[in-house]
């Protein structure tokens, strides 16, 4: 059984002004540019899936439009969507209170074909999510509504005049602005005069003399290229400033990773799991978990875990390994006899067992490159964690692109965020109300399976990366120290045997052992220094420590939240577990990623 590929899903938003700020001669235009684009858009995606057909399941496209289902653009957007698309609502206040909203903002005597665009958008949607009433009585809401939008889609579809923002935070500027701002490419369809769709990357564009290409005939093709591509293109510093890194592209470490025949998983982690889902409410998006994410993140732990268990293996053997070397050669030369003229069967014996240790060392350090145990070790790692968070960050669409996945992501380790977004694109959002008793749950169900036991796992860590510390080190000193005495012991028996003329027979016969001792001892301590500083003991009980203690602090805000039951307040708890979390991952990848497994020297 290998790992799941994610299916291609894709996920456009829209924006733009209602019905009063549409007018009737432009809405045919409107409705024909809407469905050429929306159009192009699956054409490209169902290219995409026939030219990478061994990166993704084999099923259709799964294309998403996610649109607050007002009147006007959004009914527009919801009535020219191909019936093989999934329509997402997300609405920015409860149900009845929104379209009473519809209502009452509509011009006289438009209320109630304002409430019928909604309820017939409505009537299409696969899934609503109900963000719930703000605490203050402004516009926050649709600001909340604005950035979970933006934090859910590849590109933005926008119908607007080009008027700049005017205090209408969550307007229709107000979120084309955002959307520049964060990197998401915007479509632009001129609400007001005749012109071909744009694709623009700043609000400035919409006010350029000189008209862009039409966006059906190339631009939206590349863009999906784009929002799909494992790895931007690279950019490649001048010498003297271009690092070299010894990893494989992006591309074929995201094949090798698909192709990965699973492991073992770990009962804990299932058991881990088991007790977060049980905390949750019964919905669909809890059958989303644990179809789409669960599989996912337990194969991805179980190899890292294979990876970790081989690197770790490999260095430790790799280093006692040659120091045995070192005592082998050194046994010839205790065992060897001038008086035999003809070379002696256990000298020969000695040297065929010492060249098969350093054979060893080269096949275990050979295979280790070849098969990339370390680079798999540190991506599947990353990739186990950042996958781990999603269980919480989803159930409240805090979804973020890159801030702080990238983090984690090393040189040619892009296709860990390529991962990462597939799935959650695959996950969606959840439907129904996020209100208050929904954010009890997640917040309750975080704390005991995640918050909690990460807690304990890093104060576990804590001590025992300390004690291996301690014991490396000071193996490390006894082995130099006992070199050092015998030393300092044989000088002075020297000494004396030579100033009293003593001891003679003992001294001449104890000199071969003392050396070889001698000569042994710092090899044995030199490869048990290298252990240590290759495990980095002292460093993981660093990072475990400080992560522990942000976590730790991190119960009184989960406190704060379980009792105000605030959404901004509990979303941004949630990822700010995820950011900590995450900051630990960068840290531990940025220094084990100059540990390669090579030969010591």
């Amino acid at each position: 059984m290998t790992v799941a590929r994610p299916a291609l899903t894709f996920v456009v938003g829209v924006t733009g002004h209602r019905s009063a700020r549409l007018k009737e001669e432009h809405k045919k235009r409107l409705q024909d540019q809407l469905s050429d684009v929306l159009g192009t858009i699956e054409d490209e995606c169902r290219k995409q899936l026939e030219l990478q057909p061994d990166l993704y399941a084999p099923t259709r496209p799964q294309m998403v439009l996610l649109s607050s289902l007002a009147d006007g653009t959004d009914a527009l957007a919801v009535e020219q969507c191909p019936e093989s698309w999934t329509i997402a609502g997300l609405l920015p206040s409860p149900q009845d209170e929104y379209e009473h909203a519809l209502k009452t903002t509509a011009p006289a005597g438009c209320g109630e074909r304002a409430a019928g665009d909604f309820a017939k958008a409505l009537r299409r949607c696969g899934g609503v999510t109900i963000l719930p009433r703000p605490l203050l009585d402004d516009d926050k809401g649709l600001v909340r509504s604005r950035d979970v939008l933006l934090r859910q889609i590849d590109v933005l579809v926008a119908v607007w005049d080009g008027s700049p923002h005017v205090g209408l935070p969550g307007g229709t500027a107000d979120t084309v602005e955002h959307a520049t701002e964060t990197g998401i490419p915007v479509i632009w369809i001129a609400s007001d005069r005749p012109q071909p769709p744009w694709v623009i990357s700043r609000v400035g564009d919409v006010e350029r003399d000189t008209p862009m290409a039409d966006a059906v005939s190339g631009p939206i093709s590349d863009l999906v290229r784009q929002a799909l591509a494992i790895s931007k293109s690279p950019h490649r510093e001048r010498e003297p400033w271009h690092i070299k890194h010894h990893a494989s592209e992006a591309s074929d470490r995201l094949n090798d990773f698909l192709s990965e025949s699973i492991p073992a998983i770990d009962k804990g982690k299932r058991q881990s799991w088991d007790r977060f889902l049980s905390e949750l409410p019964e919905n669909k998006f809890k059958s989303r978990l644990v179809d789409v994410l669960l599989p996912r993140c337990l194969a991805t732990d179980a190899l890292a875990r294979r990876y970790g268990r081989r690197y770790r293996l490999a260095y430790v053997s790799v280093y006692l390994l040659s120091s045995l070397a070192v005592a082998v050669a050194l046994s010839s030369f205790l065992l060897h006899d001038s008086s035999h003229e003809a070379i002696p069967a256990s000298e020969l014996c000695l040297v065929g067992i010492e060249f098969l240790i350093v054979a060893s060392i080269v096949v275990i350090v050979w295979r280790g490159q070849r098969q990339r145990w370390h680079d798999r070790w540190l991506d599947y790692r990353a990739l186990a964690e950042i996958l781990r968070h999603l269980r919480f960050l989803s159930l409240v669409g805090q979804y973020e692109k890159s801030s702080y996945v990238e983090a984690a992501a090393r040189p040619g380790a892009e296709w860990l965020l390529w991962y990462f977004r597939a799935t959650m694109r695959e996950l969606g959002l959840p439907s129904g109300n996020l209100g208050p008793e929904y954010q009890r749950k997640i917040l309750s169900a975080t704390v005991a399976a995640e918050l909690e036991p990460q807690i304990r796992y890093h104060a576990a860590n804590l001590r025992m990366h300390r004690v291996w510390e301690q014991v490396l080190h000071r193996s490390g000193n006894v082995c130099f120290a006992l070199a050092l005495a015998l030393l300092l012991g044989f000088f002075v028996a020297l000494s004396i045997g030579k100033l009293f003329t003593v001891w003679t027979g003992f001294l001449a016969s104890a000199a071969r052992w003392i050396a070889a001792a001698t000569a042994f001892l710092p090899s044995l301590g030199a490869a048990v220094t290298g252990i240590r500083f290759t495990g980095e003991f002292e460093g993981a009980a660093e990072r475990s420590a400080r992560t522990g203690a942000q976590l730790d602090l991190l119960q009184e805000t989960y406190d704060i939240a379980l009792e105000r039951l605030d959404f901004d307040l509990s979303a941004g708890v949630l990822f700010e577990s995820a950011r900590i979390m995450a900051a630990d991952i960068s840290g531990w990848t940025s220094l084990y990623s100059r540990k390669p497994l090579t030969l010591p020297g």
